[in-house]
């Protein structure tokens, strides 16, 4: 039999016959290293594994920026993608358009040129909010955070009467370090096409439209982990 715990194993090897359990032949524990750090609780490995995603991060976000990139390029919005790395830097030198933010809020408004257009996508592609892929109810501190900021930006996006998110944003002083969730950037996204698909329909389609939807806001579920068990 065996006894499975966090920290240790616990085992006994019983003699067995028909008439039942004869006696005990073995046993004993196996007490392995602590996973926390002290009285704090703190996993020991969580610095490494906070940096390993971080770099996961990083990594998926300049392929989606890529394949935003590709999607736009191939509908001819905008002249080089960023797999072009020379030419695509002297575009970004050379066309310049100031804050992609306060382009967002320009869209909303008034027709914008293709590359103003490609510059928001590409902004999108790099700021696209939050997504849960958990299915249980469990939450830890981070998500608490996460939740509370979320809760936050909406509440005073209803409350200063800001038609999207990327407006509320543009109005504040300070324009990153938020958390904000997915849904928010899916509304933004489709009154911005709604905006400028009335000016140019030919140029704006429903398959240009799928094709940017999946490549900015496509989310791979979490890996299967039963062969862990």
């Amino acid at each position: 039999g065996l006894d499975l715990g966090t920290t240790s194993v616990g085992w006994a090897l019983l003699n067995e016959s028909e008439n039942g359990v004869q006696g005990i032949v073995d046993m004993g524990v196996r007490i392995f290293q602590e996973v926390t750090e002290g009285a704090s609780k703190k996993l020991k490995n969580k610095e490494r594994q906070e940096k390993r995603s971080a770099r996961r991060q990083i990594e998926r976000k300049a392929r989606r920026k890529v394949k935003v990139a590709g999607v736009l390029k191939r509908a001819g919005f905008i002249p080089f993608t960023q797999a072009e790395y020379e030419k695509w830097e002297e575009w970004n030198r050379n066309y310049n358009i100031g804050d992609p933010h306060d382009l967002r809020l320009k869209a909303l408004d008034q027709q914008i040129s293709k590359e103003e257009f490609g510059k928001i996508m590409i902004h999108l592609s790099q700021r696209r909010g939050f997504k849960s892929n958990r299915k249980a109810n469990t939450q830890d501190d981070d998500d608490g955070i996460v939740k509370a900021s979320i809760k936050e930006h909406s509440e005073a996006m209803l409350s200063t009467g800001h038609r999207t998110i990327g407006e509320f944003i543009q109005s504040q002083p300070l324009k990153r370090g938020r958390y904000l969730d997915r849904s928010m950037f899916h509304e933004e996204f489709e009154k911005i096409w709604k905006s400028q698909s009335k000016h140019d329909p030919q140029a704006y389609t429903e398959e240009l439209k799928s094709e940017l939807w999946h490549a900015l806001f496509f989310q791979r579920p979490l890996k299967v982990q039963t062969h862990l068990i």
